[in-house]
């Protein structure tokens, strides 16, 4: 239902005002795209792609390279339409590159709005604050798009069981609720319901308890069998090697679920035990 809302956004963008039609059809195109990573990150998805692989628990792809279809060590062997794969994986590269590219656009219009405006400059803060907060999701979509669905996120899930239904549950149908609340937020703006500082404020509070609950809520739900670790590569950096040490920095930095912990422990008293992952 949300994708047809936003086509049918998309098809209405000619009744907004015409300096605002380009931002309103990226709104729509970009809200088309988190839909898409619901359906794409689901594991019913995963399982239709590859359901061979799914019901065989021995295999390890962790052993493996990031080739579409399989990497080394036989899993090539594996009978998979690569065709199909080939396809899913290009349609995860168009899609998560328009998505960046909306984003991105929003940080433009965000530096308009505030050169503008310069004496009410909260509209293009909570835009610019939106736009970061929203890239951040795309973190999965560009390594699935560069490293495929096997072995990469194949090998994700068999570290996390439960990973695709956090990264639905916690990340892309919150960040298209919140999104949605945004947007309409902007309709009662141009119907002067609301005013700019209203919108504004209420954006950056509405992002900010999303982000936070979700983080704190997965890790109390979900902890150990799935991880908020933004950079996820299908093995952990090696520490204590100097030419890795750039992605041990990042690794340990996006580690989310570290964060959330260091909340729980230190804030709330609540102490989650660590799994073997």
């Amino acid at each position: 239902s949300t994708a047809m809302n936003a086509l049918s956004g998309y098809q209405l963008v000619r009744s907004a005002p015409k300096d605002a039609q380009p931002l309103f059809r990226k709104c729509a195109v970009f809200q088309m795209s988190i839909c898409y990573f619901i359906l794409r990150f689901m594991p019913h998805t995963s399982y239709l792609l590859h359901r061979k692989i799914i019901e065989t628990n021995d295999v390890d792809f962790r052993a493996h390279g990031n080739q579409c279809g399989g990497g080394d060590n036989g899993v090539q062997n594996w009978e998979l339409d690569n065709h199909i794969c080939v396809f899913v994986q290009g349609l995860d590269i168009i899609v998560t590159i328009i998505a960046i590219i909306c984003a991105l656009s929003f940080l433009g219009f965000a530096i308009d709005a505030k050169n503008k405006n310069n004496n009410n400059p909260i509209i293009g803060y909570a835009v610019a604050f939106g736009a970061f907060a929203v890239l951040l999701p795309f973190a999965y979509p560009v390594q699935l798009s560069l490293y495929g669905q096997i072995p990469w996120w194949t090998c994700i899930q068999q570290r996390y069981p439960f990973q695709s239904i956090a990264v639905v549950a916690y990340i892309y149908i919150p960040t298209s609720l919140t999104f949605s609340s945004i947007l309409f937020g902007a309709t009662l703006l141009h119907r002067k319901v609301i005013s700019e500082n209203e919108l504004g404020i209420a954006s950056i509070i509405v992002i900010s308890s999303c982000f936070v609950s979700c983080v704190l809520m997965q890790e109390i739900h979900l902890p150990n069998v799935s991880t908020q670790r933004v950079y996820l590569p299908c093995m952990d950096p090696s520490f204590g090697e100097e030419e890795q040490f750039w992605e041990q920095w990042v690794w340990e930095a996006l580690d989310f679920s570290s964060h959330s912990r260091f909340v729980w422990s230190n804030i709330f008293g609540v102490n989650i035990i660590r799994g073997f992952n």
